[in-house]
């Protein structure tokens, strides 16, 4: 027989296994919720309500953090019943303020703050710590910043060392987030180092959440390989524990957002809107879709956005407040301003939007809504309110981000442009471009330097239109050059990383497999495309996530540095300003501004041209040959007479052409244009490159021949080329391998590439010139010491680049130029490979007579037989890239 106190004993152990099951599911949900259904049925068993309220709640919580919220309320509901009955005060409080969480989730706002108060009414104070958290987390998540953040920091105050651990991780971590978003970055980094103190001595989790959260301020501050890393380790932990990642990614969707990855951002927001809407989590589904707007409207797609806000702002006005309500509004009124055409109430509604932001404290949102304004106002022709909503961005106050000061900038300079301030204009860009490129140079890679670039255009465009107004040529110049060098000038990172060298090895062995695959498996063959996507994946985020050196500034070369190199060459550098090409020509100490009309008009006929050279390489009778011929014919001379003529009076005698484009016209065969055709014609992304790759001087010596695999004839040609060059080493066969090629690379005068170019529109960093072992990659190249003073690629679409956001092109042309290499040919046009050989030997012919790079190729196009498709297609497709006139001792 047991006596009395033996039972009582048993009674005790059973509410402490119950109380010790709640902070085990508060770590690992899959055990703790199996413990606390045994808990649950042996409380029940003994009869014991405590027991039986604490399981219960360990429970709920174990289903609440499994995206189980009906479910989890349903047993909570219980538990309040239970202990109701009973009379279990302090108890009933704990369970009141748990429910309030599950409440908030479910979007039920008004029953969570019921929960709340109840929960204080039933406090017998031991639950005070709990319950100031919970109701913080409530004003957090309806938007009140400010209040919240208040709210967390008199919990911590109150509660001093009295509060538990769990409540603490909760109160500073969530702190630390708010702050960050409040601009308070320095508290932010305290109250999150406190959280992810205490989050060691709790679970795995906590972990996570304490990783998560200091990834977005490690964002925020511009310690971008920090913050990418510190997502990837929250991920790893939430995986480890069986979380849901709804609610992570969300904030990568900030992140890809912030780093311009704008496709990657809308993949992580169509898998953040589904796992959410799958769970019910009926407090971020409205807020995931309100990012999904965001990144659609970034991709360009008005319409999706504007249907994705609306239903946002329904969803987050139910559940989420007025603050996030007005954000999903902003989002569906930046779509309309940029197709649908904006109305009178439109302006009323962004400035009510940017009061309820500024209000609930988010600056940067606000900052956004009144930029929009200041749109609107300007395209309904209400220049007195545009100037309004303008001037109140810079009364709000200042932030240590730098992309929300960007903002600011532009907002400044808009306003100064509506005053008629050039000079105002002209200051306060500079100052955006400081802090971008600040931000610039804390990225990793090429790719990501490469894209924060279109975060510039906006300021560029206005110094220019200021420039023009103020009709000095040089002005105009200077500025467009600025604009170019945000896009065009940088130095790859020097990243030496064995994993990645290690990857790059298993992905050319998988892409060699998949060369032997056989027509009719195509199942192997999809198996081993997705096994190179996951590598290449994996490359892809080592880099971004790895620290790395950056050797190049953004400084811009002065109109007078590049007047004293230029010498008797004739620079032309043309500009779209709001769709509008203007061009200004620097020859003779003297600089020239030129009208070139529309923007449209060039890239239509330019698009003409190459659809007529595809056309023309698929041709299989006389009459589509000829047909592809006049189409070709009419669209040269169409871009001559829009792009060149009107600056004819420039091009005297027989001096050398630097041009530097736009980025989308940078595939015109300007060499090839009526007017251009006779001289010698170099093209470059901008004349501070020019001048660059001008002023370095030859340390390299030696040339080097590579035949790729599957082009008939390469081998033939690098022999042939091998005798004219004296080539100091050729690599063919099995030897034109991609480690072997590298090595060979480093150092060389001159390299003569014979390889299938690929280009990689999906991700220009992996376009690559294919060896006997796999692709030779941009990644690749951006590894090299030393480049070549000059490479040929020597196949078609081999020099063809992808235009990022902000006019900036990545591929392998633009990553010689940016590794060293002086000058390059190569094939802008995306047309199939063509026969090229005849051209190639005739330019290294010239070549080893001592003729500069522009004119041994305009030399080599004379003896091309044009009367052929291929002919032809090598004369138009084949130019010269940078220092055109550098010639080889």
């Amino acid at each position: 027989m047991t006596d009395s106190s033996e039972l009582l004993d048993a009674d005790h152990n059973l509410l402490i296994r119950a109380r010790e099951a709640w902070l085990q599911v508060r770590d690992a949900q899959g055990e703790g919720r199996r413990l606390a259904d045994a808990l649950v049925v042996e409380a029940r068993s003994a009869r014991d309500p405590r027991a039986l309220v604490a399981a219960l709640r360990a429970r709920g919580w174990a289903e609440r953090e499994m995206m189980m919220f009906d479910v989890a309320k349903a047993t909570l509901d219980e538990a309040i019943a239970v202990a109701r009955r009973r009379g279990l005060g302090g108890q009933l409080a704990e369970v009141l303020a748990t429910r309030a969480s599950v409440q908030l989730e479910r979007g039920a706002v008004a029953g969570a703050r019921r929960d709340i108060a109840n929960a204080r009414a039933a406090a017998d104070g031991g639950a005070i710590c709990e319950i100031d958290a919970q109701a913080a987390i409530i004003e957090d998540a309806v938007g009140n910043l400010a209040v919240a953040a208040e709210l967390y920091r008199a919990a911590i105050d109150r509660g001093g060392d009295a509060i538990p651990v769990e409540t603490a991780f909760t109160l500073f971590n969530n702190r630390g987030r708010i702050l960050a978003q409040l601009g308070d970055l320095t508290g932010s980094k305290d109250a999150l180092e406190r959280a992810a103190d205490i989050a060691t001595r709790l679970g795995r989790n906590k972990r996570g959440y304490a990783a998560h959260n200091q990834a977005v301020t490690a964002l925020l501050t511009g310690a971008v390989p920090e913050a990418l890393r510190r997502f990837d380790e929250a991920e790893r932990i939430f995986l480890g524990v069986d979380m849901p990642l709804g609610e992570h990614y969300m904030e990568r969707i900030d992140a890809f957002m912030t780093l311009n990855l704008l496709p990657e951002a809308l993949d992580v927001a169509d898998r953040a809107v589904g796992q959410l809407e799958r769970a019910g989590f009926q407090l971020l589904v409205g807020e995931a879709r309100l990012r999904r707007a965001r990144a659609k409207l970034a991709n360009g797609d008005d319409v999706g956005a504007a249907h994705d806000a609306e239903q946002a702002a329904l969803e987050l006005g139910r559940h989420r407040g007025p603050a996030w309500r007005a954000q999903a509004l902003l989002v569906r009124l930046e779509a309309r301003l940029r197709s649908a055409g904006v109305q009178p109430g439109d302006l009323s509604q962004a400035r009510r939007c940017a009061t309820t932001l500024g209000v609930g404290g988010f600056l940067p949102e606000e900052i956004d809504a009144r930029l929009v304004g200041g749109r609107i106002a300007l395209a309904l022709g209400r220049v007195i309110d545009a100037r309004g909503e303008f001037a109140r961005i810079l009364d709000r106050p200042r932030s240590p981000v730098a992309l929300v000061e960007l903002r600011r900038c532009i907002a400044a300079a808009q306003l100064a442009a509506l005053d008629g301030n050039t000079r105002a204009v002209r200051q306060w860009a500079r100052t955006g471009l400081e802090l971008l490129g600040r931000f610039r140079r804390s990225l990793p890679t090429t790719e990501l330097r490469a894209l924060a670039a279109g975060r510039g255009v906006e300021l560029v465009a206005l110094a220019v239109q200021s420039a023009l107004g103020g009709g000095r040529p040089r002005d105009v110049l200077a500025w467009v050059e600025r604009g170019r060098v945000l896009t065009s000038l940088h130095d790859p990172p020097r990243q030496d990383d064995q994993a990645v060298a290690e990857d790059f090895a298993r992905m050319r062995e998988i892409m060699d497999r998949q060369r032997g695959v056989a027509v009719d498996d195509p199942q192997g063959a999809a198996f081993l495309r997705r096994d190179q996507a996951r590598i290449e994946a994996r490359i892809q985020r080592r880099l971004r996530t790895t620290d790395a050196t950056l050797d190049a500034t953004d400084r811009t070369a002065s109109v007078a540095q590049i007047q004293e190199r230029l010498e008797d060459r004739v620079l032309v550098d043309l500009a779209d300003v709001g769709g509008h090409l203007v061009g200004v020509s620097l020859c003779d100490g003297r600089a020239r501004l030129f009208d070139l009309g529309a923007t449209d008009a060039a890239r239509r006929e330019l698009d003409a041209m190459l659809f007529a050279l595809r056309r023309l390489v698929r041709a299989r009778s006389n009459a589509a040959v000829d047909s592809a011929r006049v189409g070709i014919n009419a669209a040269v001379v169409a871009l001559d007479a829009l792009l060149v003529q009107p600056m004819r009076t420039v091009f005297r005698g027989n001096r050398s052409v630097v041009i530097a484009p736009p980025a989308r016209l940078f595939s015109v065969p300007w060499h090839a244009l009526p007017t251009l055709s006779s001289l010698p014609v170099s093209v470059v992304p901008s004349a501070t490159v020019w001048l660059k790759v001008m002023q370095r001087e030859s340390q390299r010596d030696g040339v080097v021949l590579v035949a790729g695999p599957g082009l008939p004839g390469a081998a033939a040609e690098i022999a042939t080329i091998g005798t004219l060059a004296r080539a100091t080493r050729t690599l063919a066969g099995p030897r034109a391998v991609v480690g072997e090629v590298l090595s060979a690379l480093d150092g060389a005068q001159v390299a003569h590439l014979a390889c299938h170019g690929t280009f990689r529109a999906d991700n220009p960093s992996f376009s690559s010139l294919e060896l006997w072992d796999g692709p030779l990659t941009v990644l690749d190249l951006e590894r090299l010491r030393s480049a070549p003073e000059l490479v040929v690629l020597a196949a078609c679409d081999s020099g063809v680049s992808e235009v990022l956001p902000g006019d900036e092109l990545l591929g392998l042309t633009s990553a010689l130029l940016s590794v060293g290499t002086r000058a390059v040919v190569a094939s802008v046009v995306p047309v199939p490979d063509v026969e090229s050989t005849p051209l190639m030997i005739e330019l290294h012919a010239q070549l080893g007579r001592g003729v500069s790079v522009a004119s041994a190729l305009a030399a080599a196009r004379t003896v091309v037989d044009r009367a052929t498709p291929a002919g032809l297609v090598s004369a138009l497709a084949f130019g010269c890239f940078g220092a055109g006139d550098l010639t080889l001792s």
